[in-house]
């Protein structure tokens, strides 16, 4: 066998986690060998333990795409079982429950609405959005996934004031 080959054997058997020993012994190399080349071929092996992990994340089905459609399948499925039940038969308290938490559910979707349009908020009503949203998600009345959206909105919005109002300056 080549060196070549011993060399590219010695990666694969390395990236599976086979001690020097081991692979000295089905290679055919001393120890000292296979510490040189670990040292040579340091960033192959890692490349190749990669390439293998996400070999078996594929394989079992454990990357993200994987996982989440799993998760909406049985969703979709748990829907469709839903679909055919009738509710009337759950008890008053496990009914109430549920109610609590599918309110709550769509509390944390809902924005309020703000009565005009954001371009034309002043400085002073951007900084006073600002207090409100703060104060609302302090009070949980938003998620903070929510909060993040809006707080977002607001300082581009603050931003744009800023630079329109030094925009003005300079006309002058």
């Amino acid at each position: 066998m080549k060196t070549t080959d011993k060399k590219a054997d010695f990666i694969e058997l390395r990236a599976k986690g086979l001690s020097y020993a081991k692979v000295a012994e089905q290679l055919h190399i001393s120890k000292s060998t296979c510490s040189s080349w670990e040292q040579e071929l340091k960033a192959q092996i890692q490349e190749r333990k990669e390439a293998r992990l996400t070999e078996l994340y594929t394989l079992y089905g454990m990357e993200k795409e994987s996982r989440i459609e799993r998760v909406g399948t049985a969703l979709a499925e748990i829907d469709k079982a839903l679909a055919t039940k009738d509710l009337s038969e759950l008890p008053a308290d496990t009914l109430l429950k549920l109610k609590l938490k599918y309110e709550q559910e769509l509390k944390a979707e809902y924005s309020e609405p703000t009565g005009q349009a954001f371009t034309e908020l002043t400085v002073e009503e951007i900084i006073e959005a600002l207090t409100a949203l703060y104060k609302k998600q302090e009070s949980g009345t938003i998620s903070p996934a929510q909060a993040k959206a809006q707080l977002a909105t607001l300082t581009s919005l603050l931003s744009a004031e800023k630079l329109k109002s030094s925009a003005d300056l300079w006309e002058l």
